[in-house]
Formats: C-alpha cells, structure tokens, sequence
C-alpha cells in the first residue's frame, strides 16, 4: 500500500486521518449551513424557558412538558455537538452553551436566594416560600 491512502489512515504529510475529521463528500459541513445554526439557538429555548419558570416559581415541574420539550432541545444540542466537532473553538457554539448556562445558573441562584429569605422569615423553617413573583 502506498503511504497517505486512505486504508492506511496517514495523508502525504504523515498526519492521521483517523484523528480528523474530515467533510469526504466535498459539501458544507453543519457548521457552514445557517440553518443548522439558528436551530441550534432556537431549539434549545422552550427548555431553557421551562428551567427558569420552574426556578423562580411561574411553573410548577411537569413530566409531561419535560417530555416535550426535551425533543426539541435534544435536536438543537445535536446541531450544537455538530458544530462543536468540526470545529471545537466555535464562537458560536461557546457563546451558546455559556449564555444558557448562565441564566439557568442565575435563576438557581435567584430560587436559592428567595428559598433562603422566606426560611428566615418563618424562623429557620424549611417551607420555600410563595413564588418569586409575588
């Protein structure tokens, strides 16, 4: 076999082809397709959006919509991976996963908060208190 075929798995310059990963058919990766980009922030936000409603107490935790949603998001996370593993310092799919985490981060933060305020307020008791919204 001649050195840099493809059964070899090493291209021209000695560098493992098992260790790239490379677009074979010659077509725009997901990464490139701006579609796949606005799903990937679109389709994560109903879950976000249910995290934050469960944490400051607009929503009361459901299975069912936890179902639902997960669908949609799983979908957009899948684009979100693509992107990650054509190109691991994506801009894009950084910012994503960083912004979203801060604001569910921030909305766990702002329940605990108002879990401990309303525990003070009855004398050191457990109960969490009404909704942050009242």
């Amino acid at each position: 076999m001649a050195s840099g075929s493809a059964i070899d798995g090493v291209d021209a310059t000695g560098a493992s082809s098992v260790l790239r990963l490379e677009n074979q058919s010659g077509s725009a990766g997901v990464s490139d397709a701006g579609w796949a980009a606005v799903l990937f922030v679109l389709l994560p936000l109903p879950a976000l959006g249910e995290v934050v409603a469960e944490q400051i107490g607009w929503l009361a935790p459901s299975p069912r919509r936890l179902v639902a949603l997960t669908i949609p998001l799983g979908v957009g996370l899948g684009f979100g991976f693509a992107r990650y593993l054509e190109s691991p310092g994506d801009l894009l799919f950084w910012s994503v996963a960083i912004g979203y985490a801060l604001v569910g981060l921030v909305a766990l933060v702002l329940r605990w908060r108002h879990d401990a305020r309303a525990a003070d307020a009855t004398a050191g008791g457990d109960a969490p208190g009404p909704p942050l919204t009242s």
